[in-house]
């Protein structure tokens, strides 16, 4: 047989690497996988390390509403309008379609909120600046709704299809508001004003909160704190799973509620501490189903 002409490789000694980075696990910079690890490291590696889809009633109902309403805003900036039903159709049948494996029984309730929604809505097009763009100047994901500048004002709209609105206290502490506007500070410095308003489609309500920068220096040492839990639990191949308010639309497979055992009537330290765990999942379980069952029977009667 021929003999290939390639010269024989030179073997070289190669210098010692410092660290081996691929060891390292790659921490993805998005607000809601930074949450998701601050509250519980199990949900976290399954959504964001083995890719398991998030496939709640709440989440998919989130991802269609801004699919539709994403469609539609750049439908309006594009033909010059504040608002109008025709584009509102063609947006809402694109925005279901877009959305992969979309549960059927689902398209109604969101086909309601998003006509509530947009009949109502009315988009400011002398001041608007973008929509669901990722921002450029930070390694931090950040996808805002809808941004508008008004004067020395940058305000950014976030669309909830939430049962329940927020207090002003809940929406300054919210990982999201302070994410959100930290980025946007970063994306589009020299404001002097910087606004979150969330939009409460389902309930027809606004809040809005303003922030100056000596309110989020914090922000960044949580996150760092975050990323180091992260990067323990790489080193030790532990997650553990930890009762939260997660819990309420969380539907992956648990260690810490599933699989529940007879509780003895005497406990153990350790069986206390997992018994307590298993309580506040449920009281998180049970005050969503309440919610939830409340809303349906004003609507349908008595069950």
């Amino acid at each position: 047989p021929l003999r290939s002409h390639r010269q024989p490789r030179i073997q070289r000694h190669r210098r010692p690497e410092r660290c081996c980075l691929t060891d390292l696990p790659v921490i993805q910079m998005r607000r809601s996988a930074i949450e998701a690890a601050g509250e519980c490291l199990f949900r976290y590696h399954k959504l964001y390390h083995e890719h398991v889809p998030e496939q709640s009633d709440p989440a998919l109902r989130g991802i269609a509403f801004h699919a539709c309403a994403h469609r539609y805003i750049l439908r309006l900036v594009e033909k010059n309008l504040p608002n109008d039903s025709e584009e509102a159709k063609l947006a809402f049948a694109e925005g279901i379609a877009s959305v992969t494996d979309f549960p059927a029984r689902l398209i109604m309730e969101v086909r309601t909120l998003f006509y509530l929604w947009a009949f109502h809505f009315l988009l400011d097009l002398m001041s608007y600046v973008t929509s669901e763009e990722h921002a450029e100047r930070s390694e931090q994901t950040f996808t805002p709704d809808l941004v508008y500048a008004r004067g020395n004002t940058l305000e950014i709209v976030d669309f909830k299809t939430f049962w329940v609105t927020l207090t002003e206290h809940q929406a300054r502490q919210d990982w999201q508001t302070r994410w959100y506007i930290r980025n946007a500070m970063q994306e589009w410095p020299r404001f002097q004003r910087y606004v979150f308003t969330y939009h409460f489609v389902r309930l027809g309500s606004t809040l809005s909160v303003e922030f100056q920068p000596h309110e989020l220096d914090a922000l960044q040492r949580e996150i760092d704190a975050v990323k180091g839990r992260i990067l323990e639990s790489h080193k030790s191949g532990e997650w553990p799973a930890t009762p939260g308010p997660a819990c309420s639309y969380c539907v992956l497979r648990c260690p810490a509620v599933d699989n529940l055992a007879i509780v003895p009537k005497r406990l153990t330290p350790a069986i206390a501490h997992d018994v307590a765990e298993k309580l506040i999942a449920a009281d998180q379980l049970v005050k969503l189903a309440k919610k939830s069952l409340k809303a349906y029977c004003a609507e349908n009667g008595p069950i």
